[in-house]
């Protein structure tokens, strides 16, 4: 039995579900996971010895983002570095790779940040703006808020340590 917690992820499942001959019975295909291993014998030509078939129900190919994915690039805070050295990634978890431009920020440094992301292991990433011109994302419990733009009055006013703060 898998828990709902874990059925959020997908799941690559081993399971034989063949008929005598080795083809692949579609009604035993298992209820959880986007894909299935149906036989560990199988015969590809050119490769030597047996191979792995499976079968995938999910698309992996690159989408445009939706609207509710996009990620602002508005500074809704200036935040202070807390660590002594943080990696700047390419997406929210430590699974991807550092940015090129700007791969690790130092201690009390400042930058803006812009918007937030969940990684897949369910941490806090914000999505920053680095120099006011590179953009990356890095752990928010590294991340403590200095300035937080508020709108007074129609003009942009700042609010230093512990101001009126407008949510992320």
């Amino acid at each position: 039995m898998i828990s709902e917690e874990l059925k959020k992820y997908d799941f690559w499942i081993a399971r034989y579900p063949v008929d005598d001959n080795g083809t692949l019975i579609e009604r035993y295909r298992p209820d959880i996971g986007v894909g299935w291993q149906y036989t560990s014998k199988g015969r590809i030509p050119g490769i030597e010895g047996y191979v792995d078939r499976d079968v995938f129900y999910k698309n992996y190919v690159a989408e445009e983002p939706s609207d509710k994915e996009k990620l602002s690039k508005e500074p809704k805070f200036v935040g202070k570095v807390t660590a002594s050295a943080l990696n700047v990634r390419t997406g929210a978890g430590t699974e991807y790779p550092n940015l090129r431009e700007y791969p690790l920020l130092k201690r009390d440094n400042l930058i803006d940040v812009c918007d937030t992301r969940e990684a897949i292991d369910g941490t806090k990433w914000y999505y920053v703006r680095i120099a006011g011109k590179y953009f990356g994302f890095v752990a928010a419990r590294y991340i403590r808020c200095e300035m937080t733009p508020t709108s007074v009055g129609g003009e942009q006013q700042i609010s230093i340590n512990g101001g009126s703060q407008s949510p992320i």
